[in-house]
Parts: C-alpha cells; structure tokens; sequence
C-alpha cells in the first residue's frame, strides 16, 4: 500500500490517502487506520483539506470526490489521473494529466508532463511537474516555466495533533521524498541490465528499486518490488525478465535529475506468418510473396522459401538471405516451375540451426497463355485450361480503339468463355485475350 497524502481531518485525527487498493482512511488516536472511502481505482493520488470539506481525487481513473459532514460524494470525472489539488482564489483547481482544471470548466494545458503537485499563493498558482515548475495564472489561462528541475512536492509546512493525545504529526516541503516512474515498455519480453541515475546535488543519498512485468500497467502479475539498488554508476536489476518495468527512488536528500536502464530483448521461438499468397490464388509471371515475423527479432535469422506439388519435393525459390525487418518482401518469377496447384514453405534460420517453419495454403501457377477457338459468325471461346479465369477479351479493326468483346454469359469470371465480336462478317480483327495470371493471346482473324 502507497500513502500518497495526509490532511487532518475536520472531526480530528488524520486523512490518509492510500494507493494498491486505492481508498480514503482515518487514523485516530489509537494509531488505527480506518476505511473512510473505498474507491473502485488504483490509486487516491491527490487530498486536500478546504474548511471542513475535505477533496480527494483517484489514478488512473481520474475521479473527484468531495468528504462532508454527510459522507463521500463523486463530484467529478477527469480525463487523466488526478496528480494534485488547490484551493485558489474561492474555487477548486484540479491537477489532472498535463491539464489545470478551474472549477468553471476552463482547461489550462502545460507542456511535456503530468501535474504532481499545486500550491496557491498570493494571485498565482505553482504547479510542479517531472518537466519543471510552472507558475501559472488561472484568470488569465497563461502560465511560465519557471524552472525545468523536475519538482515533486509544493506545500507550507502544517502541523495537527491527532485528537485526544499529545502526539504531533507535521508535514512539510523539502528536498528529498519518492518518485515511481512511467512504466517502462521494452516492446517485448526483456531482460533488464543496469540502472543508473544522476541526482541534484550529485551524490545525494538515494534508494532506487524496479519491478517488471507483462502487463502495461502494474497489477497483480508483476514482480514485487527488488531489494534495494544502491550504485549510481551501476547497480544490476534483480528483478526478473518482463516486458516493462518501473523504477522507484527514495531519496533522503536532493532530487532525481534522470536514470536510464538497460534492456536486451529476449528473442523467443520465432514465428512466422505468410502474407500473399492467402491461398487459392492464381499466379503467373513475377510476383512477391509477403510474409511477417509475428514473434522474434529479425537480428541474427535468416530464411529460405520453396515450392512443392505434393508436399514432398521441395523446390528452392532462391538461396537463403537474411531477415532485415518483420515484413520481408520476396520477388519470385514463378515461370521457374510448370503450371500446377504448389504448396510454398518458409524456414527460419539462426545460423545453421532451424528455428522455425510455416507452410502456406495452396495457390495456382500458371503461365501458360490462354487458347481461342473460332464458333463461326462472330462467337469464339477462350479457355485457360485450368483454374485461371479468362478476364478480359479485346477486339479492333484497322488499328483503330481496343472495345471489349461481348461474354455470352455477361461477365468474362471463368476459365471458358464464349464471347461475340460485334463487326460484319468478312472484317479482319484482331483480338487479345488476357486471364487472372496477367497471360495474353494475340491474333488476327477475318471474321
């Protein structure tokens, strides 16, 4: 469980709020902390105290929620965690994402980062982001960085005492406190390496621990958190390999300026998945086989593609090359084997050893151009001789515009067509006949 802020409470005693079940709890005198307010969220990221009203908004959801004398109410939805609140100027502000919310609805975007933390003062309102600190100017809609240190935590120190003891809890700005990172995405499953960080001023005492899982936001699959990690120059991640990760630092002193972390992606089995042909298509001439890689990284693999009628004889397309992305392309001149209903399969290779291997679904080569037989007074019909279907029958007359041909059965879709060239008898045409593989048949002929 996080705590991720602290306000006395109207009645006495403190409000906690609480992150990983996200609620709202009291503690009294007694030390014990109670539930207040249980919310359906990972996180209460944001509190504030406002006269005896008490405002508490939830991440990554972004709910508002105001405490009264009556109980928890929902008062708002925003889009965005809720990072921070203020009380300016008679009016709730919202810190939600990049985005300052008056209580008006106006929206003050700033740039580059989420909103962590508000304070109000005088005319004006600080709010503190990971890219700097910002003052800005509800009334107007304006604001100006005014530091790009990365900042945490604005607050004036305040103090309570929990009701019906002496104990004295005070709270208050300073340099030092916690930072959780961004979820980290490797784009795959890696094993993480090294962390290294940089803090202001250099050497500040510092705690640095990561987890990692497979999920893009932490839930009940990722690892816990790693011991600690002590080395600013260096310290190896333990915790296990996963796709993403997060770092946590706790600092005593000083601010985190940056880290960076290692990865290397753990290649997997790779898998393969043919692209074109689908299956059931014809093919002639040149043509490009596609394929993907679904799983693995390109580095280091290589492939081979072949060609086979019945499943045993396989025929190589060319010699094996390597895999230079996840879509590879293949130029295949399919002329190289008879017409014929093959079977294609893909081979991955990392070095000599095969790693991996897909078949496609059958398709049709041909290459053989389309036949014509005369009927007499103008008929004619066209045959492929196989699976391919005739497309397209052409005519002219003294060099003059091609015009389509007549189908006899309306629509040239099948590997026998019978067509009607539309010209007196005793005309010499010519005619050109083209099926689905890209095969013509040119000839000339007195009708």
């Amino acid at each position: 469980t996080y705590v991720w802020g602290l306000c006395a409470a109207p009645e006495g005693g403190l409000l906690v709020a609480c992150g990983r079940p996200g609620g709202l709890y009291s503690i009294k005198s007694d030390g014990r902390p109670r539930l207040v307010c249980p919310v359906e969220d990972q996180h209460v990221s944001a509190l504030l105290r406002h006269q005896q009203d008490v405002y508490f908004g939830t991440s990554p959801a972004g709910l508002l929620w105001k405490l009264g004398p009556t109980g928890p109410t929902r008062v708002g939805l925003y889009q965005g965690g809720i990072g921070a609140l203020s009380w300016h100027a008679g009016e709730l502000l919202v810190g939600a994402g990049q985005v300052l919310y008056r209580s008006d609805g106006q929206r003050i975007p700033l740039p580059e980062a989420s909103i962590v933390a508000l304070a109000s003062q005088a005319d004006q309102v600080w709010a503190a982001t990971s890219a700097g600190l910002f003052r800005v100017d509800p009334q107007a809609g304006t604001f100006r960085l005014m530091s790009k240190t990365p900042s945490a935590t604005l607050a004036a120190e305040q103090t309570t005492t929990l009701q019906g003891s002496n104990q004295l809890v005070r709270w208050v700005s300073k340099a030092g406190g916690a930072y959780e990172s961004k979820v980290l995405d490797a784009t795959r499953q890696a094993r993480w390496g090294s962390v290294r960080w940089q803090s202001d001023p250099p050497g500040a005492q510092m705690v640095v621990r990561t987890r990692t899982g497979p999920t893009p936001q932490p839930d009940g699959s990722w690892s816990e958190w790693s011991s600690p990690l002590l080395s600013a120059n260096g310290s190896a991640v333990t915790s296990p390999a996963g796709r993403y990760l997060q770092l946590q630092a706790q600092l005593s002193q000083g601010a985190l300026q940056s880290f960076d972390v290692s990865f290397k992606p753990e290649r997997g089995q790779p898998r393969a998945a043919f692209v074109e042909p689908a299956g059931g298509e014809c093919w002639g001439g040149v043509r490009t086989i596609r394929w993907k890689l679904e799983q693995g990284a390109p580095e280091g693999l290589a492939y081979r593609l072949e060609a086979s009628l019945d499943g045993r004889d396989w025929r190589a397309l060319g010699v094996k090359q390597p895999v230079e992305d996840r879509d590879p392309e293949f130029r295949w001149a399919t002329n190289s084997l008879a017409d014929g209903s093959y079977q294609l399969r893909l081979t991955l290779f990392e070095g000599e050893d095969e790693v991996a291997q897909v078949l496609s679904k059958r398709l049709y080569l041909s290459n053989t151009p389309p036949k014509v037989a005369w009927l007499g007074q103008g008929k004619g019909v066209a045959t492929t001789g196989g699976p391919p279907a005739i497309v397209e029958v052409l005519y002219r007359a003294g060099g003059q515009k091609w015009q389509l041909a007549t189908a006899s059965d309306g629509l040239f879709d099948s590997p026998r067509e019978e067509f009607l060239v539309p010209l007196p008898s005793g005309t010499e045409v010519e005619l050109l006949i083209r099926d689905e593989t890209g095969q013509k048949t040119t000839l000339s002929r007195q009708l």
